[in-house]
Order: C-alpha cells, then structure tokens, then sequence
C-alpha cells in the first residue's frame, strides 16, 4: 500500500511538473496570433490609435508568417482614413533575431526580440519621411 502511495506522488509530481514545463514552452513560443499593443520610437512610448489596434501578425508552425498592419493616415485638416496592407513570408530564428523574408522584398530583415510573460518585444530601425533612422520598439501581446 505505501509503495503504491509512492508511486502516485511520485507519477503526480512528474505530470504537474510536466505541465508546467509545456505551459512555459508554449507562452514563451513564438508560434500564434500575436496583437499591436503599443510602440516606443526615440525612446517616447506612443499610444495606437483605434485604426492601428486592428494590426496583428501570425506566426505558423511551419515558419510562414502574415502580417495585417493598419495606419491613420492624415490628411490636411486632421481627416484621416485607415489604411491596411498584409506581408507575408517565411521566418528563422537565430539566437533571439527573427530573420524575416518577406514574399515582397529581395532581403532579409533582422529584428532582436523577447518574449517575456505572452508579450513580444520586436526592436528595429524604422525610417520616417525624410529617411532618417528612428529607433523603435514595438510592444504585441499575444
């Protein structure tokens, strides 16, 4: 009887362990549907706005990903209408870069992430209007 105890305590503490081990996998993965949450460019977080809340992206098993981004864009007097546009492509992981190859581009783009507690920190050089190099942190959850 007391070996039999054991060995329940024993098989229970495996599986809860087991289950704790994939539930940490699967949190820090980057495979799902991951959301915008917000941005910070040149150090300054930026608040999104309703029409950009809508941008997401998927990442496959199969190492394709979709991204549907969405942005305000202005005109004159404040007016502005939501545009959306879709990427997609093929990703590696190497060390904590993503390799991103877009099906629209010729190269590659290399972006450093984390993931920490379901959020995905992607930072990257973005370009603003006049070319300049603006440092910018994008926050998902997923």
């Amino acid at each position: 009887m007391k070996n039999v105890f054991l060995t329940l305590i024993l098989f229970s503490g495996i599986m809860i362990s087991s289950c704790s081990k994939d539930d940490n996998e699967e949190q820090n993965s980057l495979v799902g549907t991951w959301d915008l949450q917000s941005f910070i460019e040149d150090g300054v977080s930026k608040n999104i706005n309703d029409c950009e809340k809508n941008s997401y992206t998927i990442f496959n098993e199969n190492n394709t990903y979709e991204t549907f981004a969405s942005r305000l864009i202005t005109e004159g007097a404040g007016i502005g209408t939501c545009s959306s546009g879709v990427d997609s492509g093929i990703y590696v992981i190497v060390d904590n870069v993503l390799i991103l190859s877009s099906d629209n581009s010729q190269s590659n783009e290399l972006i450093p992430f984390i993931i920490e507690q379901r959020m995905l920190t992607l930072v990257f050089d973005n370009f603003d209007n006049n070319g300049v190099i603006r440092d910018g942190t994008r926050l998902i959850r997923r």
